[in-house]
């Protein structure tokens, strides 16, 4: 199975390509001359495979055949966070057509493997002239990814930030996006370019605050200067807000419109504004946790009315 690791850069570049189709396998033999390990896959919410790979791959993934890999089961058993990962490579790269680059997990027999990815979108043709975008992954296994305790530490700490259901987004004190987990990604459809801390706050019905709290009265405008004025050491700006209504396609992971307009009370948020430091950068920047408290909301207004 493969699950999502380390993030380990930013995407390379958007736009790419996809004029040619190449037929499966008949096209794909020449990478088994290549020496990194590359498969192929469709990250199609519909039904996650795997469709080929080139020799190098079947050894990195400790398989007897390419038929033995293409095999793996990726669809069923997967946890709330792969699927929330694996959705958003469908709609990037091949929705979208970007390349992207990040650091996955992948659990061949004998223990996990760290592997840096690219991921670019290809246009396959299959045996009745069917075509389709697919995903071909490029991976460059981390020899030394487990070497070290701190190493160990590090991406053992991803992988449980990438699974935890909360939103949780890095800031900069300008309000750029830094870094953000799965949940956050999926919550904000996805794409990290258009993730700001004015978007943050656009999400919220201020006309809907929670009375007697510290922001109730408060402008977005004022609340966002005041967020963006956050240094380390700082106390924590903690608020309750009604999210507005979000109808995500299928595609993307999300509810139908039906579905979405279920709860009378809304979609709420506990958000918490810390201040900390980018610990790459060295810069001032805003960690965003958002936990879902919609059902206990709910429970208190719906307790309200019988009275």
């Amino acid at each position: 199975a493969e699950s999502g690791g380390v993030e380990a850069r930013e995407d390379r570049m958007a736009g790419a390509v996809c004029t040619r189709a190449y037929r499966l396998p008949e096209d794909m033999t020449i990478l088994d001359e290549v020496d990194l390990p590359v498969w192929i896959a469709t990250f199609n919410p519909q039904l996650v495979r795997f469709l080929w790979c080139n020799r190098a791959n079947v050894e990195l993934w400790r398989k007897g055949s390419v038929e033995e890999f293409v095999g793996i089961d990726v669809h069923t058993n997967r946890s709330d966070a792969v699927i929330k990962i694996m959705t958003e490579t469908y709609v990037r790269v091949q929705q979208r057509l970007e390349v992207m680059e990040c650091r996955r997990s992948i659990f061949p027999p004998g223990g996990a493997i760290q592997v840096d990815c690219t991921l670019s979108p290809l246009r396959v043709i299959y045996d009745g002239g069917k075509e389709e975008i697919v995903t071909m992954v490029t991976g460059r296994p981390v020899r030394d990814a487990q070497m070290s305790d701190g190493n160990v530490e590090v991406n053992r700490s991803h992988e449980m930030l990438r699974h935890i259901p909360m939103i949780a987004a890095l800031y900069s004190v300008t309000g750029g996006h830094i870094q953000s987990n799965t949940t956050a990604k999926q919550y904000y459809v996805g794409d990290t370019s258009e993730m700001t801390l004015e978007k943050v706050i656009g999400s919220c019905m201020w006309e809907e605050q929670e009375e007697g709290l510290e922001e109730a009265q408060e402008s977005p405008e004022a609340l966002l200067a005041r967020i963006k004025a956050l240094r380390l050491g700082d106390a924590t700006i903690k608020m309750l807000a009604r999210k507005h209504p979000r109808v995500l396609s299928a595609q993307q992971g999300g509810a139908d419109e039906k579905s979405a307009s279920r709860d009378p009370f809304g979609r709420w948020h506990e958000i918490s504004f810390i201040p900390t430091i980018d610990n790459v950068t060295g810069g001032d920047s805003v960690m965003v946790v958002e936990v879902d408290v919609s059902l206990l909301e709910g429970a208190k207004r719906a307790e309200v009315q019988l009275r």
